[in-house]
């Protein structure tokens, strides 16, 4: 099973495409490609042999992050949308393109400086992105919502202690 990733375009015919959540479906069919045009987000269509099996969005986003009482600002990616189609649901799919997503984003942050990888975890696969490396974005407030805010860190907390160590 060879995934092809592409840029959304018109030529794309999203109406095929269904997954479990109609919120996802209706971004897709409605937003996903003006956003795109727009340069507000990034969304990549996913085919097998010509069919689209899944769909990711991604943008830029400033998140705070409570940190010893002060509220600080940090650029972060945020995938905003990452869907299957539900024929093709537990194949693999979705974890094969987070990884994708995580190193892609990775080399991101690398280049331009960013803290980390977010998203809103829809309640019910919380615990998928959790077994995925995931942590809540907060830790002492983590109840379960429609959404759950989780995140992936870039920073290298080695070097951050050996800077504090040096200063």
């Amino acid at each position: 099973m060879e995934l092809q990733i592409e840029e959304i375009n018109a030529s794309h015919n999203l109406d095929e495409f269904i997954c479990s959540n109609k919120s996802l479906d209706t971004y897709l069919k409605r937003n996903a490609y003006y956003e795109n045009i727009m340069k507000f987000a990034n969304t990549k269509i996913v085919t097998i042999n010509g069919k689209i099996v899944a769909y990711f969005t991604i943008e830029f986003k400033n998140i705070e992050i409570d940190e010893e009482d002060i509220k600080e600002t940090y650029p972060a990616i945020y995938l905003k949308c990452l869907a299957t189609d539900k024929d093709y649901e537990n194949k693999g799919i979705g974890t094969s393109l987070l990884q994708y997503i995580t190193v892609q984003s990775q080399e991101i942050a690398n280049f331009i400086g960013c803290r980390c990888l977010l998203i809103d975890a829809l309640a019910d696969k919380v615990s998928w992105y959790q077994d995925r490396g995931f942590q809540y974005l907060d830790e002492e407030n983590n109840e379960i919502d429609i959404t759950v805010p989780m995140f992936i860190d870039f920073r290298d907390s080695d070097l951050l202690i050996d800077y504090f160590e040096e200063v």
